[in-house]
């Protein structure tokens, strides 16, 4: 982003922010905040930050870089990867990293894509009420749909993107309020190693003390989490 002539009372710029390909990159279509090319933070700068001055994103803290959070999303093999860095950039490993999004590939998958914000798995799609999960993590209980929402600054648009799922899964890790077990976080930074051995052992923790599914799927969420680390893993 070059240098553009700002207005602080009216949280605008003077001048638009021009972007090549933005609207596949970064969602604007379906982000009123983001699609403004004079809007700076979607008005609200005290809740969000424009790390880069083309996203929108919840100030949510946790270390690593806000260009972590922006990456393409459209195949299941760049959401993967996308998540991937971003646990990698927070100060996980390899392995636990993997474990996580390993974990998210099987939460979202059928009949969904797979680390697939979008995904609600039922047709009551309702922010309110414990019938249905949303998104990555697949969050069912509505105090967690609706601290999403409220991460999202109420922005459904902006709730069903990856970049502020996976900000949201890094926030209730590290505060420990949403998930199992609130010590999941410490659990998973237990985990030492870069092998498979230590991916299935990240793999777990994330799906007993995180996750918590109905059904484990341990298999598959295994398997998932170390096809993830030899793609994107190894150096």
């Amino acid at each position: 982003m070059g240098a553009r002539r700002y207005e602080p009372d009216d949280g605008r710029f003077l001048q638009q922010d021009f972007l090549r390909n933005a609207g596949e990159e970064l969602e604007l279509s379906t982000d009123a905040a983001n699609e403004n090319r004079y809007g700076f933070a979607g008005g609200n700068p005290g809740a969000f930050v424009e790390g880069d001055g083309h996203a929108v994103v919840p100030d949510g803290g946790g270390g690593g870089t806000l260009r972590s959070l922006i990456c393409r999303t459209r195949t299941l093999a760049q959401r993967e990867k996308c998540a991937f860095g971003f646990f990698v950039r927070r100060g996980l490993s390899r392995a636990q990293a993997a474990g996580c999004v390993g974990n998210l590939r099987v939460e979202s998958g059928y009949p969904c894509k797979g680390v697939d914000p979008k995904c609600w798995q039922c047709s009551d799609h309702s922010w309110h009420n414990s019938n249905c999960g949303v998104g990555i993590a697949q969050w069912t209980y509505y105090t967690r749909k609706e601290r999403l929402l409220a991460f999202a600054g109420g922005s459904q648009a902006r709730a069903l993107t990856l970049r502020v799922q996976l900000g949201f899964v890094w926030r209730e890790l590290k505060t420990g309020k949403g998930p199992y077990n609130p010590r999941a976080y410490i659990h998973l930074k237990r985990v030492h190693g870069a092998n498979r051995a230590a991916v299935y052992r990240a793999t777990d923790v994330f799906m007993y003390e995180y996750e918590n599914p109905g059904v484990l799927h341990q298999r598959e969420r295994r398997q998932a989490a170390w096809n993830v680390f030899r793609r994107y893993g190894r150096r």
